[in-house]
């Protein structure tokens, strides 16, 4: 049984061999200088069929999506009947003298269409000032200076659909790029409100960055379309014909199906250009179009209603507005994916618990146009040998996306400890505990306290070598947040303005990741103010009010580091949540630093006593950690596996001198050596 689609094409061809037929049959007729009438007669049984074909569905289809009017369509039949009977068309061209080359003119084809008569003039206005054919570049001239005489040539594209309408069209465009439409769960999860709204013909698309903007809309397209497509903005004028050419073959394409533009800069590119405001009001009457495109920064509704009657004054722009999505609403879309990848790898994951997807959302706030990207590559990650716990592995994939590098003011640094790796007194060990639960709850205590303030800050003191930034590593690490080591050359400016303009850089891009901010030695940024009698003074001064602004408000993780707590301002003191004493390590912590410190096969020997090297050296976390590596070195040196106290005694020596130790130090290394 022949379906309605095969019935209409067999019509669509019958028609087009039809006309093809007298076509061919008019040129023999003036080849052999026939009697008029035969040629009379012809032209009419042309005109008939001409009449039936445009009639058929392919040019009704053509007619339809590019809005062209009957002189348009007649004039594209023409054409393309004369490119498929090329032989055929020589008599009618050598009808007059000013037709050369291998296409009919305009002038003869308005006489082959029969609208080259008492309308003419009217014809001839409408096509050099209103043609969509012209406008979309379906109808294309050698000429235009010479506008009748040149010839008239068929855009591929056109010329391949009428050739064979139910064939796949290839897209190619270099300035709009075709996109599948794949659902991405977490754009619908973190903007309900928008979802509900629904998209209109033409939208306009605020608030929150590029990426995200662009994740929207490609999830609005695919509720509509199986493909979208983004518009390359170019401010190069010449790019219009190329951008007119890709969204002509976008509609053959499409072939009447939705489709799906994403213009990013079309108010910046309407504004410098007329020819594209002219494209965006041919765009908008292509049916089954929707449109995105970015607003302005200015959010003015005066603004906003002039680039609506810019662009297209008798056209509804419906505002897309967004806004961060809630922390619950990030919960869902991690949630949301976890089972969307769970229905994919039912045997081989443990999906996000509520409890982690919400950690996730409150701990790293990665773009949620980011989630299935990350999502993919936590699938890319999993191993076939066990069930793969999903939360580890997206925390990983989060924390790597946010420690991007931010620049020459902090360098972005991979912790290397753990707490339980570290060798504290117990007040100081309770209090970075403290500290920890401080971060981890810090939503519960939003919710259970009046006027809480978000963020915490925390400053370690202490003589050098105690542990304070091993400690601010350690604290990292059992986070999992990114961690950032500021660079405090880079950050001070002797230029007005210039410290300040730093530091809002590093603390809002600090804020964006969610990271640890660490200024060691922080003394020469956070120092006490001074009576202001030089504009150095006047400027350093600046530069420590406008720290304790930005601390007031700094959402995430600040530690500070300095070996003389009284070189700071009382400002800074009284706005930290914790001030945590680093004090030299007592003689049992000295032990156990002693014996943590050999990790490899090279090892003290038997009768170096560990307690004994605490008792008589008081030396710091640091010292330790540096004899031992000394130590291990001058081994290798000479070919040992085994460390013997002369070698041990070297390595010490060498640390006091750092510090020019005299009789005392002296004393106490001979009293060692004497109890071997």
């Amino acid at each position: 049984m022949v379906s309605s689609s095969d019935k209409e094409l067999i019509k669509y061809q019958k028609y087009q061999d039809l006309l093809s037929h007298y076509f061919i049959k008019l040129s023999q007729l003036l080849s052999a200088n026939a009697d008029p009438k035969s040629i009379s007669e012809n032209f009419e049984e042309l005109q008939q069929y001409l009449e039936l074909f445009i009639g058929s569905d392919p040019l009704k289809a053509i007619k339809k999506w590019y809005n062209l009017d009957d002189v348009e369509l007649r004039l594209i039949t023409i054409i393309f009947i004369a490119n498929l009977n090329p032989d055929s068309i020589g008599p009618i061209l050598s009808l007059s003298w000013y037709e050369q080359g291998k296409n009919f003119s305009l002038e003869r084809i308005l006489f082959l269409t029969q609208q080259a008569g008492s309308d003419k003039n009217n014809n001839i206005f409408r096509l050099l000032n209103t043609s969509k054919a012209k406008r979309w570049g379906i109808l294309k001239q050698d000429d235009e200076c010479s506008f009748l005489m040149s010839t008239c040539r068929l855009s591929s594209d056109v010329f391949s659909f009428l050739l064979s309408p139910h064939a796949s069209y290839e897209y190619v465009s270099e300035f709009v790029h075709s996109y599948p439409a794949n659902h991405c769960r977490a754009i619908s999860c973190g903007f309900p409100r928008l979802f509900l709204q629904g998209a209109s013909v033409v939208n306009r698309l605020c608030g929150l960055d590029s990426q995200t903007r662009t994740a929207l809309a490609a999830e609005m397209a695919s509720r509509q379309s199986r493909v979208w497509y983004l518009i390359l903005g170019d401010e190069n004028e010449y790019a219009i014909d190329d951008i007119t050419t890709g969204l002509r073959q976008m509609i053959v394409a499409e072939k009447g199906n939705p489709c799906v533009v994403y213009w990013k800069n079309l108010w910046q590119s309407c504004k410098q250009h007329s020819a594209y405001r002219a494209l965006f009001c041919l765009l908008v009457h292509v049916p089954k179009i929707v449109i995105f495109y970015d607003c302005t920064n200015n959010s003015d509704t005066y603004q906003n209603s002039l680039v609506e009657q810019m662009l297209c004054p008798n056209m509804t722009h419906t505002e897309l507005k967004l806004t961060t999505p809630s922390l619950e609403s990030i919960t869902c879309a991690w949630v949301s994916l976890s089972q969307q990848l769970l229905e994919r790898h039912q045997d081989s994951i443990i999906p996000l618990s509520r409890d982690e997807a919400r950690t996730l959302a409150q701990m790293y706030p990665v773009p949620i146009s980011a989630m299935s990207t990350l999502m993919s590559k936590a699938a890319m990650a999993f191993s076939d040998d066990h069930l793969n716990h999903l939360y580890p592995i997206l925390q990983a994939q989060c924390l790597a996306l946010l420690s991007e590098d931010i620049g020459s003011l902090a360098k972005a640094s991979k912790p290397r400890y753990l707490l339980n790796q570290m060798t504290l007194s117990g007040d100081t060990q309770a209090q970075l505990l403290e500290l920890l639960d401080r971060i981890r709850f810090s939503e519960q205590l939003s919710q259970a306290t009046l006027d809480y303030k978000t963020g915490v800050q925390a400053l370690f003191w202490g003589k050098p070598g105690t542990g304070k930034t091993m400690a601010a590593e350690a604290l990292a690490s059992e986070l999992k947040l990114p961690f950032y080591r500021v660079n405090l050359a880079n950050i001070a400016s002797k230029w007005i303005g210039e410290t300040e303009k730093h530091l809002a850089t590093l603390f809002d891009e600090a804020q964006r990741q969610n990271a640890i901010l660490l200024f060691d030695e922080a003394d020469a940024i956070f120092t006490k103010r001074s009576e202001a009698d030089s504009s150095h003074d006047k400027n350093s001064n600046m530069g420590v009010s406008f720290l304790l602004q930005r601390m007031e408000t700094f959402d995430g993780v600040l530690l500070l580091t300095t070996n003389f707590k009284s070189n700071l301002d009382d400002a800074f003191l009284r706005r930290f949540k914790s001030v945590i004493e680093f004090p030299l390590p007592d003689k049992s912590a000295r032990a156990e630093l002693w014996s943590k410190a050999w990790l490899g096969t090279i090892q003290p020997e038997d009768d170096i006593d560990n307690k004994v090297l605490a008792e008589i050296f008081e030396f710091s976390p640091s010292q330790i950690s540096n004899i031992v590596e000394r130590a291990i070195l001058f081994s290798l040196s000479i070919n040992k596996n085994i460390i013997d106290k002369s070698i041990l005694a070297k390595s010490i020596r060498r640390e006091l001198d750092k510090q020019s130790s005299g009789y005392l130090a002296n004393k106490k290394m001979s009293d060692w050596l004497a109890n071997i």
